[in-house]
């Protein structure tokens, strides 16, 4: 529809760790604080078929420019490299 409508360059932004939000890890982690990998799985797995969907949209609308930006693991970096941030 976004096309249809003229939309020509969209960035498509994956879905974050949801098993690291206070919501979840006070819900179902272990310890309170430690991400609960189950639901970060799943969205591993959603994510994986946004980034081919994506793909496919380039294919198909050559005129288009559709960008997936992966903010799952852009969050991740900034868990693991706190320190530089």
């Amino acid at each position: 529809r976004l096309y249809d409508l003229g939309a020509r360059k969209v960035v498509v932004t994956a879905i974050g760790q949801i098993g690291c939000i206070p919501y979840e890890l006070s819900r179902l982690s272990r310890n309170g604080s430690e991400c609960v990998g189950n639901i970060n799985r799943a969205v591993q797995m959603f994510n994986a078929g946004l980034r081919n969907l994506v793909t496919r949209f380039n294919r198909r609308l050559p005129d288009a420019c559709f960008v997936f930006f992966n903010s799952y693991f852009a969050f991740q970096d900034l868990l693991d490299n706190s320190g530089y941030y």
